[in-house]
């Protein structure tokens, strides 16, 4: 995986050769952000509370304090913390869960698809006993809440 640039690093860089999804999602947060302009940047839009076509360039303080809860969401915690509000909400169908989980592996790459969290999650709603190494098992799943 290529490195994520230091403008869009989160407080807690060292743990991304530990922790990859957390590297996933602090990669995939600088792809989405990038622009010749930092006016242009996703961080630049959410940070607008006017005129969408003037947004702010985001403060060296904003860039870190959002790259950091999304490094954040990618953890173990982060990403355990993520499934428990998603099923929680009784809206949220498992199948959409599954869908939106293979639309985020398509932008963050490839590797493991689950974290250990997820994995557990998964277990407990799909009804499946799961190998969190073994990748055929996991895109199994993913077709098992996609209907298919």
């Amino acid at each position: 995986m290529s490195r994520v640039p230091k403008a869009w690093q989160g407080l807690h860089p060292y743990r991304y050769s530990d922790n990859p999804l957390e590297a996933r999602f602090a990669k995939a947060w600088a792809d989405i952000n990038k622009s010749d302009d930092p006016r242009q940047s996703t961080l630049a839009y959410l940070l607008c509370e006017g005129d969408q076509h003037h947004p702010p360039v985001p403060t060296e303080e904003q860039r870190k304090a959002a790259a950091t809860v999304i490094q954040w969401l990618g953890s173990p915690v982060g990403s355990r913390w993520v499934l428990d509000v998603l099923s929680k909400d009784p809206t949220h169908e498992l199948g959409t869960i599954g869908r939106d989980m293979e639309r985020a592996k398509q932008i963050v790459g490839e590797g493991p698809v689950f974290s250990s969290a997820e994995s557990e999650f998964i277990e407990s709603e799909a009804g499946m006993s799961l190998d969190a190494k073994d990748e055929r098992i996991l895109r199994r799943i993913l077709r098992k809440m996609r209907g298919k």
